[in-house]
């Protein structure tokens, strides 16, 4: 194929509060309510922060030549007719979609909003997975959600819902208790989740660090294996083996930094993040992200990270996305290897929206250690 197969592991849909009214049991309705006034606030806020730091309007020719975001864009959040254009305008084939966005809060459960009890985010989870399966239908075999396991007060209620989304479009499941603790940083949950023996009891179980940098893996891999030595009894593996054989990560607006180091990562664990429609995501100008960062890649290393590895983490219809690319996509030489001379305001601007030219960053091995000891002291104290 001469077309380049692109799957995005990290975009973004989600209802306004009052689309959900249908989907949510009555008895949460005045919940709802408060949470639309809440929706109002906090779109004011956004407002008033986004007049005061975004240069879109300067940069528009630049950033927006196809009049992307000018022509709302952005509203394929809720609108599938949008989406579908938006899709089909940046190249990519599928997309995997995690809830959240800011355009609307969804009600409950997204860490955008103010902490619900345990109840209310089930309530809320539930009814986003049903407005996702009911709004998003027309986007069938391209569009995959990423399904929220709620408050987790009820486990058999739980796993209910997990079979639920599985039947229904969803391919993952966020982390559960993320609005509650949003101070766990996910490098430490991989750790945590070998401490716990997590990775030996589920073999077959798969992690995405989704919507984070993947500069912090060469750096953390190489301590860990040395740290982890010394505890042998504890695990089967060397963590840079159960992240090889568990783990992918998706660096939403990848920087060239990152790539540099995607052989010490494992071109294999890396997967591409457009972060549709965030203002620091690559929408819409993809193609030129892709441009600038395969510079020096193979077609085989592009093709691996701009979809191929999604389709198989994922179990996507690779048949079906393939013959959406070959309409849609753009071709593998004028992405890879391109002789095109990308605007340096452009670059500029991918900067300014996600720190596009930062160096890779260097790993405090100092704090990385009292965070890895302090963690094995509290295992120890479980287990004595």
């Amino acid at each position: 194929m001469n077309k380049l197969l692109i799957v995005s592991a990290d975009n973004h849909c989600g209802g306004r509060c009052e689309d959900y009214q249908p989907y949510l049991e009555p008895e949460y309705h005045a919940a709802l309510e408060r949470q639309m006034a809440e929706e109002r606030e906090f779109l004011a806020v956004e407002r008033g922060f986004g007049a005061a730091s975004d240069n879109a309007l300067s940069a528009v020719e630049i950033i927006d030549q196809r009049n992307a975001i000018r022509d709302g864009g952005a509203l394929g959040v809720w609108d599938i007719e949008r989406r579908l254009r938006a899709l089909d305008d940046e190249g990519v084939a599928a997309e995997i979609v995690n809830v959240g966005h800011h355009l609307s809060l969804t009600p409950f459960f997204t860490m955008l909003s103010r902490p619900h009890p345990s109840e209310l985010r089930s309530a809320g989870a539930r009814a986003h997975h049903r407005w996702f399966a009911d709004k998003m239908a027309p986007g069938k075999g391209r569009i995959f959600g990423v399904a929220d396991p709620g408050g987790c007060e009820d486990m058999d209620a739980a796993v209910r819902e997990v079979h639920w989304c599985a039947d229904h479009g969803f391919v993952a499941m966020g982390c559960p208790h993320a609005t509650e603790d949003k101070n766990l940083p996910p490098r430490q949950a991989f750790w945590q989740l070998i401490q716990g023996g997590v990775f030996d009891r589920y073999p077959q179980m798969k992690v995405v660090f989704s919507e984070v940098r993947s500069d912090w893996l060469p750096d953390t891999l190489a301590y860990l294996d040395e740290r982890f030595e010394k505890e042998s009894s504890l695990t089967k593996l060397k963590p840079r083996e159960y992240f090889e054989r568990h783990c992918y990560v998706a660096p939403s607006s990848p920087r060239p930094s990152e790539m540099q180091q995607r052989r010490e990562i494992g071109i294999d664990r890396m997967l591409l993040g457009i972060d549709y429609p965030h203002v620091e995501g690559t929408w819409p100008n993809t193609w030129d992200w892709l441009r600038s960062i395969f510079t020096d890649f193979s077609e085989e290393e592009a093709r691996k990270f701009a979809g191929l590895n999604a389709i198989g983490l994922f179990k996507l219809d690779e048949a079906y996305l393939t013959g959406i690319a070959e309409r849609i996509g753009p071709e593998i030489g004028d992405i890879v290897g391109s002789n095109k001379r990308l605007d340096p305001k452009l670059l500029d601007h991918f900067h300014f929206r996600s720190g596009y030219k930062s160096p890779a960053e260097v790993v405090d091995r100092h704090l990385l250690a009292e965070t890895v000891e302090a963690d094995f002291a509290g295992l120890r104290r479980l287990t004595t």
